[in-house]
């Protein structure tokens, strides 16, 4: 009996027809509080993602239509963060995930069998659309996630400079889909900073040769942050801890600020140049920004400071 075989007699994965209702089954990992699995902006955004209600798309090969879900994973990027965090904590925490797996066809169980029994890789390159990590720690839902990026269409001419080609094995099958890495922010380990770092570097350690770090190790290199002196729980970086995240790997950064005041000030012409020149050699931006807490009343809204990666920019077609 072949190893595959092996496995899929230990019925250790299912399939489920895409839909929000079963996204919202699949995400329940009974760990995770369920009420805010059924609330969870993320989640919405990944059906609206695999619908192209997001996109305008005029492609329908985005449309995800089945979802494979793995239930025994291991995540090397989770298992950094339980090694050097969640394993030191008073709580006992499972070392493996589950894995969701996106199809832009319809596929039955037992037709996937025999596509990996043959080894058809051209059927996945055809409708794999990418895969969502679930962590079993309770402080988040998103592990690593890697998905396909939309393609160009008439309205926008959509440039992804910033990502990777990535080969994901599923099953013993070689697939090849291009994108950027993504993680939810995590109570513990850090919020938006690192983990936009985190995706950064996905790329830069291709570009640089520099090693791919996790985001219990970029919080780490950032050194202290908390008011008690603890490293963790990581409530954030500053700009001098992200700096030195990158200058601990050999990389050179550079501050500009779109503020009203200040020696870094540029306008907006000149932000969109950036914006340009960097992706076009294929370098990702930390594009940090202010937002407000709309949950609170007008009176009380509440500024915060938000972070995330730039890997690409878009050309609107402009009306004849």
């Amino acid at each position: 009996m072949s190893e595959v075989t092996h496995f899929f007699n230990k019925e250790k994965f299912y399939l489920k027809t895409f839909s929000k209702s079963e996204l919202y089954k699949v995400f329940d990992n009974g760990i995770y509080p369920k009420e805010k699995i059924e609330n969870n902006r993320l989640i919405d955004y990944l059906y609206e993602y695999f619908t192209d209600q997001s996109s305008g798309s005029d492609s329908k090969s985005m449309h995800a239509k089945t979802i494979l879900v793995e239930e025994e994973y291991l995540s090397e990027s989770y298992l950094n963060d339980i090694r050097v965090h969640y394993w030191n904590t008073y709580r006992d925490y499972n070392k493996f995930c589950r894995r969701l797996h996106f199809f832009n066809e319809k596929i039955s169980k037992q037709d996937f069998v025999n596509k990996v029994l043959e080894k058809d890789k051209s059927f996945f390159n055809k409708t794999y659309l990418g895969y969502v990590i679930i962590k079993p720690t309770g402080n988040s839902l998103f592990g690593p996630t890697f998905l396909k990026v939309f393609e160009s269409n008439s309205e926008k001419q959509r440039c992804y400079n910033s990502i990777l080609k990535m080969t994901i094995n599923l099953f013993g099958i070689n697939i090849d889909i291009e994108g950027l890495i993504f993680q939810e922010q995590d109570k513990a380990i850090g919020v938006c900073a690192t983990q936009a770092i985190w995706s950064a570097m996905n790329k830069l350690s291709y570009l640089f040769r520099i090693p791919m770090l996790s985001p219990s190790e970029i919080s780490s290199y950032g050194g202290i942050s908390s008011a008690n002196g603890r490293i963790f729980p990581n409530s954030g970086l500053s700009n001098k801890q992200i700096f030195k995240v990158f200058e601990k790997n050999s990389l050179t950064v550079e501050l500009m600020s779109l503020s009203k005041s200040g020696q870094n000030k540029m306008d907006k012409n000149l932000f969109k140049q950036i914006v340009y020149a960097y992706n076009k050699v294929g370098i990702p931006i930390l594009l940090g920004y202010y937002a407000y807490n709309t949950k609170n009343k007008k009176s009380d809204k509440r500024k915060q400071r938000h972070i995330v990666t730039t890997v690409s920019y878009t050309h609107l077609t402009l009306p004849t």
